[in-house]
């Protein structure tokens, strides 16, 4: 979708290079149409990363790795990546904070096991918005820099990602045969620029999007014979989007086109209003004034069976690589709301069958807000993140696909028996993290005086290269209004059997070994258990935590019907399982909790720099939306501040927190 109308709407080297020369750099990935077989179900993180300069500015945080694991648990096998490039570059030069923010989610993506489709979006229009001859040599000349910056960056990524060229790229009625002819040559820009950076590029799979993703002006003006000229066969895919009939999918109020068009609500003969209310059934004919042919299942095959035949029983695959039917939620009441809601779990149903049917890939858009006009299937702006916010349209597609239904449940992992314990899988034995957040946590530590851990660190821990192995378990809160991250040690951890770790809690002071000193300690919103570790691989099991009270009382946390609210880092799995099934797999050892070294975060200039054996750096605005993350290497990390709106932030890096302001 043309994103400047999404957003109104929803919120108001060389192509000489043989074929031999590519395979010598690299064992050549899977055709498209393999790919495409394992593609499945797919759905677009909409309205975040490729927003102008910002990816939180339209209300949606920047996408956490719970998020995409929870796309994955839905039943998605394809995720689509909507990006900004221009907006974070300065002179077609990307900005290399964003780029590694970029990266950062997909590899949130590629690591969860989706096929992941990177893209260049609207950004402003300076390619879709600009088919016109006089254009052409500034277009292609950012089309290549950005498209070979992309590429090296990504290169020796494996199969799962593939790059998309553009998004919508925009014809007009009067001028569409020649400004398709133009996009050709733009796409051809980009095929050559993927494969001349080398590497697994030379044979990644590449998406060219039709003009104004119009499947029947396509048809029309983009044939198959159109695609761009490769070194290598097979290694293209075309991209269509599917908001059919627009007064039904994206019109949110009364729009003059010849005559006025009213928002149409209800899909489906059998939903259909009557009365003085027809012009809101989807198919009345406002010209005429009067319904005209009705809105079905039917609209959806012919419209596929377009694609099937021009394009895939051609041997280029194709997506859906947006669609979507706005939730008239808060706009309609009672009976008229759940007859929207009848035919709009139709309308997506058929889309799904369609695309089933016809062998293309279906790519839902998904906005992210909850209001009016939404299409969020995948919940990110309430909790818990990940979850899934739509059952019912989730479901319609999952059948179309052979999936049973979902519970319905967007609750945490849900338990029936009575002693339980979480169950927190580590399968990354190299530097990394684990993180546990628990559900249902006291908001007020004022009056808390210590927090008891019953916990089973069962793994083992191992050498890597010249450095010995550890784990250090930390008891982590952050409060919601200033967001202050604090992490408290628990001390001397013993593999292979029960203990209890004991933090004591403060008001004053500094946060440090068994002693949490809250930011806020009236107004905290999350508590976990962070694992810094190396080396280590195996399980960590949590029975329960009890919050002693500076009046004697105590409060008790278990895990016997809820389990953990969300996981992440180098746990790769959560689960609730038997307390009295938990066993020793290793002889019990004493693992010191090691120290970490120096940490520090700094700005300097426009970068703030972290260094320390975890370094990393989190940009929070006041909100608490992160607005970029940094992985560090090798003991630093930097996060170009470049690109970032005017405003006042918060940057986090272990234990250190950092107010960066911005003119």
């Amino acid at each position: 979708m043309n994103t400047l109308l999404k957003r109104t709407i929803v919120s108001k080297f060389l192509a000489a290079l043989s074929a031999a020369t590519v395979s010598t750099f690299a064992a050549d990935l899977p055709t498209a149409q393999q790919i495409f077989e394992k593609m499945g179900l797919g759905i677009n993180i909409g309205n975040t990363m490729e927003v102008p300069g910002n990816p939180t500015l339209w209300g949606n945080k920047f996408p956490t790795e719970a998020y995409i694991k929870g796309v994955k648990a839905a039943g998605f096998n394809t995720i689509r990546i909507p990006c900004a490039w221009d907006s974070h570059a300065t002179n077609s030069v990307i900005n290399e904070s964003w780029m590694d923010s970029v990266q950062t989610v997909v590899d949130y993506s590629v690591k969860a096991g989706l096929y992941t489709i990177l893209n260049i979006h609207w950004d402003g229009g300076w390619l879709e918005e600009n088919l016109k001859d006089d254009k052409k040599t500034e277009v292609n000349a950012k089309q290549k820099a950005y498209w070979t910056q992309i590429a090296k960056r990504f290169k020796d990524y494996d199969e799962k990602l593939l790059f998309a060229s553009a998004n919508e790229p925009a014809t007009t009625d009067a001028d569409y045969k020649n400004e398709s002819k133009i996009l050709q040559g733009y796409h051809q820009t980009f095929v050559d620029a993927v494969r001349a950076t080398g590497g697994n590029n030379a044979s990644r799979t590449l998406i060219i999007q039709g003009p104004s993703t119009s499947i029947d002006r396509s048809v029309e003006a983009y044939t198959a014979s159109m695609m761009p000229n490769d070194v290598i066969a097979n290694r293209m895919m075309f991209e269509v989007h599917y908001y059919d009939p627009s007064p039904y999918t994206i019109v949110g109020e009364p729009v003059n086109w010849g005559v006025e068009v009213q928002p149409q609500y209800y899909w489906g003969e059998e939903n259909y209003a009557t009365g003085a209310d027809i012009v809101h059934n989807c198919g009345y004919n406002p010209w005429g004034g009067s319904m005209g042919t009705p809105c079905s299942a039917n609209d959806m095959q012919v419209a596929f069976k377009k694609m099937k035949t021009n394009y895939v029983d051609k041997g280029i695959p194709v997506i859906i690589g947006e669609f979507g039917a706005n939730d008239r939620l808060g706009i309609l009441k009672g009976d008229d709301y759940k007859r929207h809601r009848n035919g709009r779990i139709g309308w997506y149903k058929a889309v799904a069958q369609a695309a089933f049917d016809n062998k293309v890939v279906p790519i839902a858009w998904d906005t992210g807000h909850e209001g009016e006009n939404h299409m969020t299937i995948i919940r990110r702006q309430s909790d818990p993140d990940g979850s899934v916010f739509d059952p019912e349209v989730m479901n319609a597609m999952r059948n179309v696909y052979g999936m049973p239904n979902l519970d319905g449940s967007s609750n945490p992992v849900i338990s029936t028996d009575t002693d339980k314990s979480i169950k927190a899988e580590f399968t990354i034995a190299d530097s990394t993290y684990g993180q546990i957040e628990f559900s249902s946590v006291p908001k007020d530590w004022s009056k808390i005086s210590s927090v008891s851990i019953r916990a089973f660190f069962d793994g083992t821990i191992s050498k890597v290269g010249d450095d010995y192995g550890f784990i250090a378990p930390n008891l982590v809160t952050m409060d919601g209004a200033d967001w202050n991250w604090q992490e408290a040690g628990l001390g001397e951890v013993e593999l292979g059997t029960w203990n209890t770790y004991e933090v004591k809690v403060a008001t004053t002071g500094e946060s440090g070994n068994n002693l949490m000193v809250p930011g806020n300690p009236t107004n905290i919103v999350f508590m976990g258990l962070q694992m810094y570790t190396l080396g280590y691989t195996g399980n960590v099991y949590v029975d329960w935590i009890i919050f002693k009270n500076t009046d004697g009382t105590a409060d008790t946390l278990d895990f016997n019907l809820v389990g953990a609210k969300n996981v992440g880092g180098g746990i790769t799995a959560k689960s609730l399982v038997a307390t009295e099934s938990v066993k020793a797999t290793t002889t019990a050892i004493k693992a010191i909790a090691k120290k970490q070294g120096q940490q520090s975060l700094t700005r300097q200039g426009n970068m703030l720099v972290a260094l320390g054996t975890r370094a990393a750096i989190r940009l929070f605005d006041l909100n608490g939306n992160l607005i970029r993350e940094v992985r560090g290497h090798s003991g630093s990390a930097s996060l170009d501040l470049a690109g970032i709106r005017a405003g006042s932030y918060i940057a986090k890096s272990g234990n250190n927190t950092l107010r960066v302001n911005l003119k």
